[in-house]
């Protein structure tokens, strides 16, 4: 798609789809490369998106696939699965249900789980961060 807007698009396993333009309520089975906005995504199992630096993905729900971030994440629900941001990449607001995680690559900037209101940069090449409830 290219500079146009899909609305409710379904990607099958095995299927590309490539967003310049605005894609909404995408369900994706299969690989979505994010270049423009992207909101209200669907990442199930066996599926991949790619956030590409300069791309822009709000309120992705990730479901077993795994969402990789170079461009900028907001409001991001990883309920199984992974997010991972990487150099250049910057998460804000994601929330870490039971079973998903969120890797970092070194020098990246993040703001994740559970709202952490900093940015903070990490000395690894790669972290993951732990789920935790209100009470930990």
């Amino acid at each position: 798609m290219h500079d146009g807007v899909a609305d409710g698009t379904t990607i099958s396993s095995g299927g590309n789809v490539w967003v310049y333009g605005t894609a909404n309520g995408t369900t994706d089975n299969g690989s979505l490369v994010v270049d423009g906005l992207a909101s209200g995504t669907i990442v199930n199992s066996g599926g991949t998106e790619s956030v590409l630096f300069g791309g822009i993905d709000v309120g992705a729900q990730i479901s077993g696939g795994t969402q990789y971030d170079y461009g900028s994440t907001n409001g991001d629900t990883i309920y199984s699965g992974f997010q991972i941001v990487e150099a250049g990449g910057i998460a804000s607001g994601t929330t870490i249900s039971s079973g998903g995680k969120a890797l970092e690559r070194r020098e990246v900037t993040a703001v994740v789980p559970l709202m952490c209101s900093r940015p903070h940069r990490l000395a690894t090449n790669w972290s993951a961060h732990p789920v935790r409830g209100p009470a930990d």
